[in-house]
C-alpha cells in the first residue's frame, strides 16, 4: 500500500509525449523520466488475446477502418504503427498485454490498466486474463465501463480497481 504522503504518477500510455503511445518506448522513457507507474490500455484480438493499444478502430494510427477486435493476433502484430506519413518506416508494432506485463514484472512498474469497449463482448477473455495473473504491487484495472470491473472484483478481489466517468 501507498504511504498516503506519497502521490504517484502514473505515465498516460507511457512517455507519449517522447514516443509513439502504449509502446514499449514510452514505456521505457518514462521509467527514465521517473514515472511510478505506467497507465495503458487494453483491447482483445479476434481470438480474445490482450494487446495493449488505446482505440476500438486502427485507423488512426495503423490506416486501417477495421476494429482491433475484427483482426488476428497475427494481423495485428504484422501492422506498423505510426502517423501516416512516418508509418511506412515505423518499428512501432501493437505489442501483447503479456509482453508488456512481463516487462513491468521485471521492473516491477505498477500498471494501471484500463479495460476499454472490445471486452464488454468477450467478457471471459477477461476471466481468462485473471486467472493466475500477477501484477506488479500497486497495479489496479480501471474502466469507464463498470461490469468489467465487477468481472475483475469477482475473479481477482485483490486488485483494486477505478471507475471513469
Amino acid at each position: 500500500m501507498y504511504n498516503e504522503s506519497f502521490i504517484p504518477v502514473f505515465a498516460h500510455r507511457g512517455a507519449s509525449a517522447y514516443a509513439l503511445e502504449n509502446s514499449f518506448k514510452a514505456f521505457e522513457k518514462a521509467l527514465e523520466l521517473g514515472a511510478n507507474g505506467i497507465e495503458l490500455d487494453i483491447q482483445l484480438s479476434k481470438e480474445g488475446i490482450p494487446v495493449v493499444y488505446h482505440d476500438p478502430q486502427l485507423s488512426r494510427l495503423v490506416g486501417s477502418n477495421k476494429l482491433v477486435n475484427e483482426c488476428t493476433i497475427a494481423e495485428l502484430q504484422s501492422f506498423k504503427l505510426g502517423k501516416p506519413w512516418r508509418r511506412f518506416f515505423s518499428s512501432y508494432r501493437i505489442p501483447t498485454f503479456e509482453a508488456v506485463l512481463a516487462w513491468a514484472n521485471n521492473y516491477q512498474l505498477p500498471l494501471n490498466i484500463e479495460l476499454k469497449s472490445t471486452i464488454l463482448d468477450n467478457q471471459d477473455a477477461l476471466v481468462q486474463l485473471l486467472q493466475g495473473l500477477k501484477l506488479p504491487a500497486g497495479s489496479h484495472f480501471s474502466s469507464f465501463h463498470y461490469e468489467l470491473l465487477e468481472v475483475v472484483k469477482r475473479h481477482a478481489p485483490q486488485y483494486e480497481t477505478a471507475l471513469i466517468a
